[in-house]
């Protein structure tokens, strides 16, 4: 790992990152709660607007100390800075260099830190970083054709970066990668080697995504099924009640057609009055039973 010694001497202001990473000639805007990390800004601006940011190893930790935090961050400049309704404040950081933090220092009110100044190892074969080049655009064009949070805008943009390590860097801070994922790319200072990790972290998240499609569209298509098995058997249902409905309509039809002659046929018999009545008894009796 080649370092460079800073020629600035004097140490600067540190703020922990959580759940962030921040690379050279990127731009980030951040929403800074902790107080200390609101002084070590305030403190920048009157550093000549330069500030260390260095990514915490474990988010829950609210008061990081040296042990707490990677060796590697970067010297921010830092662009913007005001406060929000709600207390918070919102910074927008702009990285420039790769650095080795060494020297922090806790002071009553904010983290203090020198640093050395890490030099990049470019690809020496210009056909070779060109090929990697085009590599790194195919896979995260298909990364951001699976992930449909990434603008088509950006994917246009990217494509036109003509230096290996800065296209690199944008991909891996627009890529949803892990913490520790982006902490290691920021840390490999060959480019080569620094692209390669990145299309096999670009083409493991394309293999997830490509299978969480797929299990969605599944799911999807089961659930579309069993709608279309419900509506199905509701019609089936309301055909079924319309055809009872239609079969007792003639039942009672027919039973009635049967009753008016059987009644006929009683009136004609030649028979007594007693035995009349008690045919046309047991016929009232007929009518009130089902048709079936």
């Amino acid at each position: 790992m080649d370092i460079i010694l800073s020629d600035d001497e004097a140490a600067l202001p540190l703020m922990p990152l959580r759940d962030a990473v921040v690379y050279p000639q990127m731009a980030l805007p951040l929403f800074v709660g902790r107080e200390k990390s609101v002084q070590a800004l305030h403190a920048a601006i009157r550093a000549d607007k330069r500030i260390l940011v260095v990514a915490q190893k474990t988010n829950g930790e609210k008061n990081p100390d040296t042990e707490d935090l990677y060796e590697v961050g970067v010297v921010a400049r830092l662009v913007q800075l005001m406060q929000l309704p709600d207390g918070t404040h919102k910074a927008l950081v702009e990285g420039e260099h790769r650095v080795r933090v060494c020297d922090i220092v806790a002071t009553e009110t904010y983290l203090t830190a020198r640093y050395q100044l890490l030099a990049e190892q470019p690809m020496p074969d210009e056909r070779e970083q060109s090929v990697m080049i085009r590599s790194v655009n195919n896979h995260f064009a298909q990364y951001a054709k699976l992930n449909q949070r990434i603008p088509p805008d950006l994917v246009t943009t990217l494509a036109e970066l003509q230096e290996l390590s800065h296209l690199v860097d944008s991909v891996a801070a627009q890529a949803n990668l892990k913490l520790i994922d982006k902490q290691a790319l920021l840390e490999t200072l060959d480019v080569g080697q620094r692209a390669e990790h990145l299309l096999a972290l670009i083409q493991d998240e394309n293999e997830l995504l490509d299978l969480e499609k797929n299990l969605h569209k599944r799911v999807r298509d089961q659930i579309e099924k069993n709608q279309r098995e419900y509506l199905l058997h509701e019609k089936m249902k309301a055909l079924q009640k319309e055809m009872r409905s239609a079969g007792n309509e003639s039942g009672e039809l027919a039973e009635a057609s049967e009753a008016e002659q059987l009644e006929k046929k009683i009136n004609s018999l030649r028979m007594s009055k007693e035995g009349k009545d008690k045919a046309k008894a047991e016929l009232n009796k007929l009518k009130m039973l089902s048709p079936m």
